[in-house]
């Protein structure tokens, strides 16, 4: 699925969907999304008789990635049903598809797939009488794994 350029791609230009909702609709219309981040945990190990200073690196467990997507409030409660419903100890996770567009919107440069997601946050805005910021919400996600497509 990854296309490939000579130049990097802007990372302006993005779709979210939500296991299977329409990425253009607008309540996918995310402004940020961090946390696409693939890690290996490495355990340290020396037996005491080794004749090397250094410990052998063996790769151990890949954390889960934490993903975080924010959003303007567009008085759409989906989020808040599907974070409510898992705090009410009905596990629902989703499949969520991360698709950085090129500049033109016409190709899909890469995707993000977060395998088995499930909400652990949702934080609201930062509400300030004497600013004119939009008002941001923010879900924290936590994956059961990632792949880059």
């Amino acid at each position: 699925m990854a296309t490939y350029r000579d130049n990097p791609y802007g990372a302006y230009n993005f779709l979210v969907s939500l296991d299977g909702d329409d990425a253009g609709t607008a309540r996918a219309g995310f402004t940020r999304v961090t946390g696409l981040d693939l890690r290996v945990e490495l355990i340290r190990y020396r037996n005491g008789n080794d004749r090397s200073q250094t410990s052998r690196l063996i790769p151990g467990l890949a954390p889960n990635p934490v993903v975080a997507l924010s959003r303007g409030i567009i008085g759409d409660l989906d989020l808040y049903t599907w974070v409510r419903t898992v705090a009410d100890g009905q596990a629902q996770s989703r499949n969520v598809r991360i698709d950085l567009l090129s500049e033109d919107r016409s190709v899909v440069a890469q995707s993000w797939l977060l395998r088995r997601a499930l909400p652990t946050a949702l934080d609201g805005p930062d509400l300030n009488a004497q600013s004119s910021e939009v008002a941001i919400e923010t879900l924290v996600l936590v994956a059961e794994g990632i792949e880059i497509q």
